[in-house]
């Protein structure tokens, strides 16, 4: 008995040394925790401070001076990315790479339609060149790039007919830094891209391949993708580079960069020598962290000006509204021009800016994809088909089978377009009057599609003129 007794108060005597040894342990656990907790507030009110967070978003947007609709709510932000090289290039303030980016806070979208480098254009009232050069030739005047950049934005604004907002002037070493921090980003090539001539840096070439597969590359591999001239055209080097754009905002957001304020200040590090421009940068980020959206793989639309089919009319596809002219007519340089433009009138812009119109404000008609029939009931040969060309251009859906046809009606006295159903996808049906001022006329079905789900006809009378006569600016 007397065993069990002192075996009892043994264990006791060891249970409560126990418990009196555990204290100091709870204590430094819940030390910790509290001290984490507070060093997360500590470095959360530092990023607040630094980077003025201390406002809300509808203030920002409107400090932001973002376009305004109707009703003076946000709308859209348009920013004209340009990429050159700084340093170490024979050719630093040539802006090879020119995209107007969109971000569309009413509709979830954000669309970029690329510039065309070799576009020639007016600089001033005395000279004349590629639009890769407009800032090159202000800078050497202005002695300012401030000035020197609203002068592109001008240039570009009378060539879409689009109101920028800001611009980023990026130095390409970007490409470099940012995908490095990232380690490496993720890029479908549709194509087997082959370059026997891309510049080695040392005066000389080397030959870049890059198979069809979907890879993980790291920066110099995503650099020669972006820049790679002569595998594919200037065209297709601009969507390239819209590509990798894109992949760089699914890498950050993959990686949770926009949650954690210390990975956004090394974001920022990494960008911030090598850009300039006007926009107020930490508003951005207050942007890209608060939209949500943005953060989304089906919300951008990425677009280019394509050369014009001007030689085989009848085998027009989207975007084709360039041409190549004569090159004897340009000093032996290889230039674009506008479809209907020439030499002495440059600045026939009006299919630009109407493609640049849908891409902006009628993002609907690239995915909604109504579908479109055209009747021709003029009695002249050919108009459905030449209308249904044109309207391909520009992104309208014209299906390849039963969707022309001929017609002997006399029940229209002119061009009539007929329209059903389309209480909720009316831009389509507004984005056409962009480029057809006849009757519009509501119906409860289609009338003469086979299609029983085909929502706009056309029937094209005598009094039809071309879309491209149409000045939509005067409208």
């Amino acid at each position: 008995m007397w065993f069990k007794t002192k075996k009892i108060k043994n264990l006791t005597q060891k249970k409560n040394v126990w418990f009196k040894r555990s204290i100091p342990y709870f204590i430094w656990i819940i030390s910790i925790f509290v001290i984490w907790f507070l060093w997360l507030n500590i470095v959360k009110w530092i990023w607040t401070f630094s980077f003025k967070f201390d406002f809300k978003v509808p203030e920002l947007i409107s400090n932001l001076n973002i376009n305004e609709d109707e009703n003076n709510e946000p709308n859209q932000i348009k920013i004209l990315l340009v990429w050159r090289w700084w340093w170490n290039h024979d050719a630093p303030n040539l802006t090879d790479s020119m995209i107007l980016v969109s971000i569309d806070f009413d509709k979830s979208i954000i669309s970029m339609l690329s510039v065309p480098r070799d576009l020639y254009v007016k600089y001033d009232e005395k000279r004349y060149g590629k639009i890769n050069e407009v800032y090159l030739h202000h800078l050497s005047i202005e002695k300012n790039e401030e000035k020197a950049m609203e002068n592109l934005k001008n240039k570009v604004s009378q060539i879409t007919w689009e109101k920028i907002d800001y611009y980023l002037n990026i130095d390409f070493s970007w490409f470099k830094k940012i995908v490095d921090l990232l380690g490496w980003i993720t890029v479908e090539v549709p194509e087997t891209l082959v370059d026997y001539t891309y510049p080695d840096w040392k005066w000389w070439y080397t030959t870049f391949i890059l198979k069809a597969w979907t890879w993980d590359i790291d920066w110099e591999i995503a650099l020669k993708y972006a820049r790679s001239r002569h595998s594919t055209s200037d065209f297709d080097r601009s969507l390239r580079q819209q590509k990798i754009i894109s992949a760089i905002k699914e890498k950050i957001i993959s990686e949770w960069y926009l949650k954690n304020p210390l990975k956004i200040r090394k974001l920022y590090n990494a960008m911030e020598p090598y850009f300039n421009t006007d926009i107020w940068i930490n508003g951005i980020l207050k942007i890209v962290s608060d939209f949500k959206w943005l953060w989304e793989d089906n919300n951008i639309i990425s677009v280019n000006l394509n050369n014009s089919c001007f030689y085989w009319y009848s085998a027009c596809q989207v975007w084709w509204i360039l041409y190549n002219p004569p090159m004897d007519s340009f000093w032996w340089a290889s230039v674009l021009l506008p479809r209907w433009a020439d030499y002495y009138n440059l600045d026939k812009y009006s299919e630009i800016q109407r493609f640049s119109k849908l891409v902006f404000h009628y993002q609907e008609i690239f995915t909604d994809k109504q579908e479109i029939n055209i009747f021709n009931s003029s009695w002249i040969p050919n108009k459905a088909m030449y209308l249904a060309n044109d309207l391909q251009q520009f992104w309208f859906n014209i299906p390849k089978n039963n969707s022309i046809w001929n017609a002997s009606w006399s029940t229209y006295e002119n061009t009539t377009i007929l329209y059903n159903n389309l209480w909720e996808d009316i831009k389509t049906l507004e984005a056409l009057k962009l480029f057809m001022k006849w009757k519009y006329q509501e119906v409860e079905s289609p009338i003469h599609s086979k299609n029983s789900n085909t929502k706009i006809e056309i029937v094209i009378w005598k009094d039809y003129t071309e879309i491209t006569d149409f000045d939509w600016t005067k409208e």
